[in-house]
């Protein structure tokens, strides 16, 4: 974001520079934009006010999107005669008409017209132009609709064709452009360890333990992930591990980490310590029942602790005023010198 601190002639001028992504950003897809409203500005000169640049998407309502919260501001605050664009599907391409009146309102507030990188300008206070607006704006939101059903179409053609549509691929395995799919020997090897493991009769938090042991980067990797229950469990049982991969309604057979067989007894097994490990422990309640909040009613519980840590904690739900209204949420923490009698 741009402020303009040398005054200058002409008319006052909001410059507006929108790519629908951080990606596109990270990429430095708008420097385009900016190149054709530099042109602009030698052809047109002005005062600068602001360069207003974002990355969202010109299909999210107004309320959502910084760029325009920040124009209104700047409308109702400031005020400009002039917005700059390089098309003007930059300003919006919400299929609502609502939506995209909202954007030209703020612009008709300030007084000011819509000017394309082309020298082209648009009036959203004269009838005309309003309608020459709309139009345009329907015209975006129509290609739009257009570029994203051709997206998801390409989409589900690589997928039908085997390639890997976006993200990373299932753990064990690379995947690139030239070779296709292939095993990561290394990740392979530590998803084969984890079956045999869990046949050895190790439970998923063992498993995990050993591997965050060996230091072993978790599927994510990513700074200090360590491996957990949930982890290991989703890759027992996941269909990666026999060669299924499936993504936009197409499923491609790849290699097999271990065999179905294998897969089917690893996933007996979690069942097996389950039912081993017997039901989970009750947590006793004391007051439950018996005890009310005096300022709403509502039932008061109290979690019993004090065994494990020498403390627990009461809590109830309490309903804000006596009309009702939102809830709040009261507790009390208690130790064994505090204990409530």
């Amino acid at each position: 974001m741009t402020i303009a601190t040398a005054p200058s002639t002409g008319p006052r001028f909001i410059e507006l520079i929108r790519v629908s992504t951080s990606a596109q950003a990270d990429r430095d897809t708008p420097e385009d934009q900016r190149a054709a409203l530099k042109r602009l500005r030698l052809a047109r000169p002005g005062m600068l006010v602001e360069t207003i640049e974002f990355a969202v998407s010109g299909a999210k309502a107004t309320a959502d999107r910084p760029d325009i919260r920040r124009l209104a501001q700047l409308a109702d605050e400031v005020g400009f005669d002039e917005v700059r664009v390089r098309h003007l599907d930059r300003l919006t391409r919400h299929a609502d008409p609502d939506e995209q009146e909202a954007v030209f309102g703020i612009i008709r507030r300030a007084h000011a017209v819509i000017v394309e990188a082309d020298g082209s300008i648009t009036d959203p206070r004269t009838m005309t132009g309003r309608i020459l607006a709309i139009v345009r704006a329907e015209g975006a939101a129509e290609e739009r609709r257009k570029i994203v059903e051709r997206t998801v179409a390409g989409k589900r053609r690589a997928a039908q064709e085997g390639r890997l549509i976006i993200g990373f691929p299932p753990y064990g395995r690379r995947f690139d452009k030239m070779h296709g799919w292939t095993l990561d020997p290394e990740r392979a090897e530590v998803y084969r360890s984890i079956f045999e493991m869990c046949l050895a009769g190790m439970s998923l938090r063992e498993i995990a333990e050993v591997l965050n042991a060996k230091g072993i980067p978790s599927p994510l990797g990513r700074g200090d992930r360590r491996w957990l229950k949930r982890t290991v469990a989703h890759l027992i049982h996941s269909p990666g591990a026999v060669g299924r991969y499936t993504t936009y309604g197409a499923t491609t057979q790849l290699e097999p980490i271990v065999d179905q067989v294998t897969q089917r007894r690893a996933i007996a097994q979690l069942t097996l310590n389950n039912k081993l490990s017997g039901p989970r422990p009750k947590v006793f309640t004391l007051l439950r029942k018996l005890a009310s909040c005096g300022e709403c009613g509502r039932a008061s519980t109290q979690r019993c602790r004090v065994a494990e840590t020498g403390a627990g904690s009461g809590s109830t739900s309490a309903r804000a005023g006596a009309g009702g209204g939102s809830r709040a949420s009261l507790s009390r923490t208690w130790t064994r010198d505090s204990w409530p009698r």
